[in-house]
């Protein structure tokens, strides 16, 4: 094999734990519940294989690239294994996002949680927006496991919408606002999905989706008016106005224990790119989720 493309296949190979293609995040998942002879064993064959890797991987010296790099390579393992150790701890505890977002309501409650466009949303305003989310789809029957779409453009409803199905163990599809057609309606029906939300510019393409989306005969539609949208237009197709049924429900949390989740359970959905064919279901569990975002807060502290 060539110099270069020896040292591409190891600097590939130099970012998983033991040289088959297992990530990091992987490792960690599937080994979490092992024994704990097996796991140091695991890590010491997987650490012997990344510095391996690692020394094939660079064009300098061996011991004049350990002599350069040893810093960074010394506060990248500590950032590593925090975030590890933060993992373990949310897995023993069973903790879900849904936990440390309470917890920062508690907190800072009124600190800015999003900046959109001239307007700040601050945590206390998206607790209470994404409670009588909770509460009105709870309302009318919906339970932890069940599914529903949600087509929006980016905007701060758009995580209270999902927010507030998590808090009653509801799982969202977040479905990708370019599709239409036959693609868009094999997003939607593709999970179980009991209703989709749309944003009132999503419309048109719902109802040309609608063929397609009629295959799920007890499907509810909400529309949901984003600020800006134009409010006077016609939905072409029956659907309710979520903001409608959100200004008669409560912003009270609901019962965090009734309706907790689990660590390993399902938190959304999100979809492949569909260059091969249709968009696929990706399922994104709290434990994916916490290991997302304790990589940005371990790493830059925030």
């Amino acid at each position: 094999m060539p110099t270069a493309k020896l040292r591409h296949w190891a600097r590939a190979e130099a970012l998983t734990i033991d040289g088959h293609g297992r990530g990091l995040q992987n490792l960690f998942y599937a080994h979490c519940g092992a024994n704990p002879i097996e796991k140091l064993r695991h890590w010491v064959e997987g650490g012997a294989t990344i510095g391996l890797i690692y020394l094939l991987s660079t064009e300098m010296p061996a011991p004049k690239a350990i002599f350069r790099t040893f810093g960074r390579d010394i506060k990248g393992a500590y950032l590593y294994f925090k975030m590890l150790l933060f993992l373990k701890k949310c897995h023993v505890l069973d903790k879900t996002m849904l936990d440390y977002f309470r917890m920062n309501c508690q907190q800072y409650k009124h600190r800015t949680c999003f900046i959109f466009q001239d307007e700040k949303w601050t945590f206390q305003m998206v607790d209470e927006l994404s409670n009588k989310i909770a509460n009105y789809f709870l309302s009318i029957g919906y339970s932890k496991g069940d599914e529903a779409a949600l087509l929006l453009e980016n905007c701060p409803e758009f995580v209270c919408i999902w927010l507030g199905l998590a808090k009653i163990g509801a799982v969202t599809a977040l479905i990708n606002t370019n599709l239409k057609g036959d693609t868009l309606g094999h997003s939607v029906t593709c999970i179980n999905a009991k209703a989709l939300i749309f944003g009132r510019n999503f419309a048109e393409e719902v109802n040309h989706a609608m063929p397609f989306l009629k295959k799920n005969d007890s499907m509810d539609f909400y529309c949901f008016t984003e600020q800006g949208a134009p409010a006077e237009s016609v939905v072409p197709f029956p659907a309710k106005s979520l903001n409608a049924v959100l200004e008669e429900t409560s912003s009270k949390p609901v019962d965090p224990q009734k309706h907790k989740a689990g660590f390993r359970d399902k938190l959304m959905y999100i979809y492949t790119s569909g260059t091969t064919g249709l968009p696929k279901a990706a399922i994104i569990r709290h434990s994916k989720f916490l290991w997302m975002g304790s990589c940005i807060f371990v790493a830059w502290s925030v």
